[in-house]
Formats: structure tokens, sequence, C-alpha cells
């Protein structure tokens, strides 16, 4: 409400003292933590929506969304100076550097659009879809059911595929493409995309999983070991067909 009358300022201290509680009711993470921290999820996202309204830096968005990721692998939130919820900006900082000039890919979705970020070793970008939550599921579902059925037409499996790349993946251009046979693109899917097929999932160029060296990872703040152990999968260069 408070966002719909024009007030960002109050709507982003009720949602972040609200987050500050439920992280305290979910006490120092572990296994009994996750199912609180999944219901958590809508705070995070909306208040990773005033954030990028307010101007605050990209980094400092992010930041506050991997805090919900690593939340939902159990690990504790942790503790921010003046009640804040961007602490894991140096943490987040260091996992840039180790990316390079690989790149990140991950979004998040909102009731009446979809926040798009993009990093890498050069720092965050965030755009947005003027694609709803529901629309956005509606488009994923066909291609998830396409993938999955022997008695799928290939153009059904691009129809559909072109349908979710044009609204996820508007951040990779043909410089991209011709520059993935040496780099890794990692993805951070909103978990409420569930099992996207993202190999299949296509750009003007074709299907990512055909230019890209592509890997899920739970969060980027994880190392690489860390992410074997706790749901990362690697794509590999797949088309999903």
């Amino acid at each position: 409400m408070e966002l719909a009358e024009g007030h960002p300022e109050t709507a982003e201290r009720r949602l972040r003292e609200a987050l500050l509680e439920e992280e305290r009711l979910a006490g120092a993470g572990g296994a009994d933590s996750i199912v609180l921290a999944q219901q958590d999820r809508e705070l995070y996202a909306v208040l990773a929506g005033v954030w990028l309204g307010q101007g605050r830096p990209g980094e400092e968005v992010l930041a506050l969304w991997e805090r919900y990721r690593l939340r939902i692998l159990g690990e504790p939130a942790p503790v921010c100076a003046a009640k804040g919820l961007d602490c894991l900006k140096p943490r987040l900082t260091e996992a840039l550097a180790r990316l390079g000039e690989n790149q990140l890919l991950g979004q998040i979705a909102l009731l009446d659009r979809v926040l798009l970020y993009r990093a890498s070793g050069r720092g965050v970008v965030w755009t947005e879809v003027p694609v709803g939550r529901v629309d956005l599921l509606a488009a994923a579902a066909p291609l998830e059911l396409a993938v999955s059925s022997p008695a799928t037409t290939v153009d059904e499996v691009d129809r559909a595929a072109r349908k979710v790349g044009g609204i996820l993946l508007g951040q990779l251009d043909a410089h991209d493409a011709r520059a993935g046979a040496n780099g890794e693109l990692l993805l951070e899917p909103d978990p409420l995309l569930g099992n996207l097929p993202w190999p299949s999932v296509e750009t003007d160029a074709g299907p990512i999983g055909l230019q890209f060296n592509l890997e899920e990872s739970p969060s980027f703040l994880l190392d690489r070991g860390t992410i074997a152990t706790t749901g990362g999968r690697r794509c590999g260069r797949l088309a999903g067909r």
C-alpha cells in the first residue's frame, strides 16, 4: 500500500523491519530455517525492487538478494550494522572478482515486472522487463513441457524457447554469443522458475546451451566446491532437445 501511494521510504523501512524480524525468528540457520526463508521470498524480492527504485548501487541490491539465496540453503543471515541488509557486499565484491570475464545472469520475478541482473568482474547491471510473474510462469511452463515430451516438434520447442528467452535473456547480445566459447555463463534462476530447461532457452543466436558453457548455481557467493554439494548443475553445451 505504501508503494502504491507513493511512499517508497516508508515501504522500505517496513519491509526491512519485517525481514529483520523474520531473520531473527529463523535463528542460526540450518535445515529447520529453510522453510521460513522460502516463505520470506516475496519480502526480499519487493525490497530489491524498492532499492532499485531508490537508486541504490547494483551491488547492494544483489547483496540483498544473495542474502535470501543463502538463507534458503540453510545459511544464517549475517548481522549488519545499523539494521542494514547489505553487509554481504564485501563477500559479493570478492565473488565478482573471481568471475573475471565470465558472466552471471539472474532474475527476480515480481508481481508486475521481472528484474534482471548481469554481473561480472566489471560489476553488476540491473534491468527491468515489463512482464509480470504470472505471465513469466505461463511462458516458462510450455517450454518445460515441450522439452520433456518426445512428441514435441522442434518448431514447438523453438517457439517456446524464444518466448522465454525474449523475457529473460535481453542482457545477452551477439558479442556475448561469439565470446561464449571462451567463458562460462553462470545462471542464478529465481526459485520460482523451478526446473526451466535453461540450455534450450534461446536468444536470436539460438539456444544458449549451444553458445555457452552453462552452470546453474544456488548462489555465486559459494565457491565451486560448495556449489557441487548444494544443488549446482553444470548444464554443458546441450540444447536440451
